[in-house]
């Protein structure tokens, strides 16, 4: 990576997956992915179109990566706590 690539992958970030959409739909109808993004960095040279889009993909696959972890975790706690309750209906809890 070399220190253009750099800094703007932080201006990326600093911006926000969000932002950097919304700022990435402004112009032309039909973008060239070689042309160059302003309003993203503060200095030149700007960004080209297909190096926000990698950007943006990759941020969306490790979001998408995450939220099947967090799925994941919700359906074993619920398991858990479906058993739980079970046993505890087989073993008559609580006592009274």
């Amino acid at each position: 990576m070399d220190a253009h690539e750099a800094r703007w992958r932080e201006a990326l970030k600093r911006l926000g997956v969000d932002t950097v959409r919304a700022r990435l739909s402004y112009g032309v109808a039909d973008p060239k992915p070689e042309w160059l993004v302003a309003n993203i960095v503060d200095e030149p040279p700007d960004p080209p179109r297909k190096f926000i889009e990698d950007w943006l993909a990759e941020k969306e696959a490790t979001a998408a990566k995450n939220n099947s972890r967090i799925a994941k975790l919700t359906l074993i706690a619920s398991l858990i706590a479906a058993a739980t309750g079970v046993a505890a209906v087989i073993e008559g809890w609580p006592r009274h």
